[in-house]
């Protein structure tokens, strides 16, 4: 599934630089090169990071893969920050105790983007904001973003007439003649594209069995003339020292249009650990998808195929 190694360097208090490859599949890809400067100034800590790095958005997508409980990020995340990564710049400002800032500024389209992997079509880039309260045991926060998707349209086709002599007489007869009708040219286009984030962690350790984390967070936006809304609540709970499980449920609607119906999907997702030691860890996870009725955020639509995944993950870090 991942095949990854990051390089990091920092020379010093001041400063790092990060480079993170991907060969899991049939090439390598670069997924991060960064560099990091920062500055205290009293009791506030600033951080300029500059390069290729995640969206600093919401909690979801900077939650690394390698802690996950399940193997894939929420259906939400998956589709508005396709590979959670893009080229820009971004200040984050911590305030003494309890708060932090993020401003970035961004390319606009993400790593994984067919059409547009190194580049951004659009004068106008993405704009990203970010409030978080640390309070321990709560955490939570606030994310919007504002930015253009561009449509790059289609050439005019004019009609074409064709004449196929299907019995050799050379003479046209009925039914030999066919036309394609003209298509007239659409025009490229911009479309705002507006998201906005809220999401929260309770970490408690009041079970015998170990530490308990209650995560959620909820997504909606509007991109090409569409309402999307997205969300999940997720519950992992430490067993001893050896095991660990968690539950997720993942709900994504890419259109919220009450007209739009059985477009929306809800996934449970379940997942069992094993620590072999503190750099193996085994993972057995079973998501259960359904196309949800209507507008239901529950109750599953009768067409609904059965397409339920199981994953076996072994994962080694160090």
């Amino acid at each position: 599934r991942r095949g990854r190694i990051k390089f990091t360097v920092q020379p010093g208090s001041s400063s790092k630089y990060v480079i993170y490859f991907d060969a899991s599949k049939n090439t390598v890809s670069l997924k991060e090169a960064y560099v990091e400067l920062y500055k205290s100034i009293g009791k506030h800590n600033l951080t300029l990071t500059f390069g290729q790095f995640n969206y600093p958005f919401g909690y979801e997508i900077e939650y690394s893969s390698s802690k996950r409980d399940f193997p894939e990020r929420s259906l939400a995340e998956n589709n508005l920050f396709k590979g959670e990564r893009d080229r820009g710049v971004n200040l984050t400002w911590a305030l003494p105790k309890y708060l932090q800032f993020n401003a970035g500024l961004f390319q606009g389209y993400v790593i994984e983007d067919k059409n547009f992997t190194w580049f951004d079509p659009t004068k106008a880039k993405d704009v990203i904001g970010r409030a978080k309260v640390k309070l321990g045991m709560v955490d939570f926060g606030f994310s919007g973003n504002w930015g253009k998707t561009y449509f790059p349209g289609s050439a005019a086709v004019s009609g074409v007439t064709t004449w196929y002599d299907a019995n050799g007489n050379g003479v046209i007869d009925p039914g030999e003649i066919k036309t394609t009708a003209p298509k007239a040219a659409v025009p490229a286009v911009e479309k705002d594209k507006i998201r906005y984030g809220a999401d929260a962690q309770v970490y408690l350790d009041f079970l015998p069995l170990g530490g308990t984390g209650f995560r959620g967070e909820y997504y909606q936006a509007k991109d090409n003339d569409k309402d999307e809304r997205g969300w999940y609540f997720w519950v992992s709970q430490n067993i001893y020292t050896r095991f660990g499980a968690a539950a997720r449920y993942d709900y994504w609607d890419p259109n919220t249009d009450s007209d739009v119906k059985n477009d929306a999907t809800g996934t449970l997702s379940l997942a069992l650990h094993y620590f072999w030691d503190s750099y193996v860890r085994v993972t057995a996870a079973y998501d259960i998808p359904h196309q949800l009725k209507d507008n239901s955020i529950f109750s599953k639509y009768s067409g609904d195929r059965k397409d339920n995944r199981f994953t076996l993950q072994f994962q080694f870090m160090f």
